[in-house]
């Protein structure tokens, strides 16, 4: 039974109220489930954290999150201070700052592409924040990544 409950935490599931039917467990079940299994330990906080930011984009927001988290808002950026010492709101300016550098230096995306995709409506607003946050374009960012040719 523990690999089943185990599994079905796992799955990221809807956010909360979106899908009545899902197989999802809530944090009321597992509180339940706490009480009825004494070794049972669910998932804390970063783990599920942890499962939800691979869907981190550069649109992403902290209501989003706790949405995600069956949480109100300010319960979770709350949360997220004390296990974390830095604001949710940091916590998400350095995972676009990765995605950003990873979209930027490992793929071969069009530029507008990479600004669309992080919330960039216009490439000067991009080439400004990559500037600010980089210290380079992002033409030259991705200029240096490329290996160099031997002639």
């Amino acid at each position: 039974m523990m690999g089943t409950v185990l599994r079905e935490y796992r799955h990221p599931g809807p956010a909360c109220g979106e899908n009545p039917d899902s197989t999802f467990l809530t944090d009321k079940d597992f509180r339940t489930l706490g009480r009825l299994l004494p070794d049972f330990r669910p998932f804390e906080f970063r783990d599920r954290l942890q499962a939800l930011q691979h869907q981190v984009t550069g649109n992403t927001t902290s209501e989003e999150l706790a949405r995600a988290c069956c949480m109100s808002g300010s319960a979770f950026r709350k949360r997220f201070k004390q296990e974390f010492d830095i604001p949710v709101s940091e916590w998400l300016r350095e995972r676009r700052k990765e995605r950003i550098k990873r979209m930027l230096l490992d793929t071969d995306l069009p530029l507008c592409q990479v600004a669309e995709s992080n919330g960039f409506n216009m490439p000067s607003t991009f080439s400004d924040y990559c500037r600010r946050n980089f210290g380079r374009s992002p033409g030259q960012m991705r200029k240096l990544s490329e290996p160099v040719k031997k002639s």
